[in-house]
């Protein structure tokens, strides 16, 4: 994200009138003001790098010929972004990437 750029270009009065004006239709908040105000101001990038949704390991997988595998996402990936009700935080979660989770959870609370 660059910050400066942001920080000239969003402007608090335009949100509060966006979300006055569409306050029944908001789904995401955050995600809808962004894309409503800024979205041509906001530069696509590869969602298996930077926005990567665990819930669709299987279909990255087939998409790139096997090639965004676990090896790949451990060397590549900087998000992992875990969507929907299943959170490896919360008990019972036992996704593809729980032990993943884990290890990165003892990483930066170590007993």
């Amino acid at each position: 994200m660059n910050l400066d750029l942001q920080r000239k270009l969003i402007k608090e009065e335009a949100i509060y009138r966006f979300v006055e004006k569409n306050r029944t239709k908001l789904i995401m908040p955050d995600q809808d003001i962004i894309n409503a105000l800024y979205a041509k101001q906001i530069k696509c990038v590869d969602e298996k790098l930077y926005n990567y949704d665990v819930r669709y390991y299987k279909y990255y997988k087939i998409m790139t010929n096997n090639i965004c595998d676990m090896d790949y996402i451990l060397r590549k990936t900087v998000f992992l972004h875990f969507c929907g009700k299943k959170k490896p935080w919360n008990k019972g979660y036992s996704g593809q990437f729980h032990a993943l989770y884990k290890h990165y959870e003892k990483l930066a609370f170590p007993a």
